[in-house]
Order: structure tokens, then sequence, then C-alpha cells
């Protein structure tokens, strides 16, 4: 509904150009792809992936119909570092361990997914504000880290033991990995923060906030 009435807005009051968060997610969370490109099959698994794919079709249909300009669609998988939310990932991950409280872990943690710093989210969004590129834009680093390999350098991080809890898995192992030499084409300069400094930045954030 919101994305419906923003479409209305955006059809009665031209924008030169639009950027909308999408999601990785629309090209399935529970299909498993180390390859995952602008041109891979859309298929959403879920009502969140839904709704997101559905939004983009709205606003292409809207921007078409207003002022034409361009719209950008960006769909970023994992995004961590200072100021997200506890989640089962990188920033919930440090949290739980500067707590000295106890990780979930799901399975053996060695399935693999794509982990953004939020600093490199904006660096590129910035960029895409003053370029001339339109259409769909993955941001991705192009590398894959499992569960295990997050925690691995949270230990090596911290002084202190980390409590790690293994649950028997709810669902079939999947791993995700991104192809993003279209990125690369459009900013072949830019280079993505590594996982473990930016892990370093969000343990740091964490403990400013709780000092």
């Amino acid at each position: 509904s919101m994305v419906a009435n923003l479409c209305s807005l955006v059809e009665t009051n031209p924008v030169r150009k639009f950027i909308y968060f999408s999601s990785a997610a629309v090209y399935g969370e529970e299909i498993h792809n180390l390859k995952i490109s602008e041109d891979t099959l859309i298929s959403p698994t879920s009502y969140y992936s839904l709704a997101k794919y559905c939004s983009e079709v709205l606003l292409k249909k809207s921007i078409k119909n207003g002022s034409g300009g361009r719209l950008i669609i960006i769909r970023p998988p994992v995004i961590y570092g200072p100021g997200d939310q506890p989640c089962y990932g990188p920033s919930g991950f440090a949290k739980a361990a500067i707590d000295k409280g106890t990780i979930t872990l799901w399975g053996d943690g060695t399935e693999k997914r794509e982990f953004v710093f939020v600093d490199d989210v904006v660096d590129i969004v910035n960029r895409l504000v003053f370029s001339n590129f339109e259409g769909v834009l993955n941001i991705a680093t192009g590398n894959s880290y499992s569960f295990i390999e997050i925690l691995e350098i949270l230990s090596s991080l911290l002084e202190h033991k980390i409590n790690i809890e293994a649950k028997e898995r709810t669902k079939q192992k999947i791993d995700h990995g991104f192809d993003n030499s279209k990125l690369i084409r459009l900013f072949p300069n830019f280079s993505f923060t590594p996982l473990e400094q930016g892990i370093k930045k969000t343990i740091e954030s964490i403990k400013c906030s709780i000092e």
C-alpha cells in the first residue's frame, strides 16, 4: 500500500531519478546459486521477496506513465555495520559476542552468503545519484563467506571466548554468491570494505554505544 501510494504521487509529480532499495531476495532465498547476476531469473520464495518484486514492477509502471525519469533498482544481499539491528549475521553475532551472550548457529554454519558493509552501500548509492545509470544493479562484493567464518573473525578480534549454541537446521542448506561484473564495469575504481575490517568497525561502534 505504501508503494502504491508513492506510485500515485510519482505519476502526478514527475521525478528525474528514483532509486529504490529492493533486495537480492527476489532471486529466491531458498535457491542455491553462486553466480547470481542482474539477469538471474526472478523467483520470490517469501512474502517479503514477493512484495519487493511487486514494488519494482509498480514503480516501473508509474515512472513510465509519469515523468519517464530514470529508475534505479538496487538489490543488495545482507547489509551489516554500525547502527544495524541485531540479526543472523555479522552485526547480530558481534552484539551477542560483546554482550557475552549465546550465539545460535543453525546447522554447521557452513552455508555461504554475501555480506556488504553499510558504508559501501552509501558510497555506491551516492555515485549512482550523480551517474547516468538506470536499471537494476546488485550491490555485492563478489565474495561469499560462511557464518562459521564470521565467528572465526569475531574470535580473533575479541579477547574472550564466544558462546555458540548449535541448533538443527530447519531448512535445506543452500549457498548464495554473486557475479558483480556489472557493478565493476560501472565503477571500476570502487573497492569494497573487507569483511574483517567491516566487522572490526561494527565491534568498535557497538562498544562505543555501550560506553
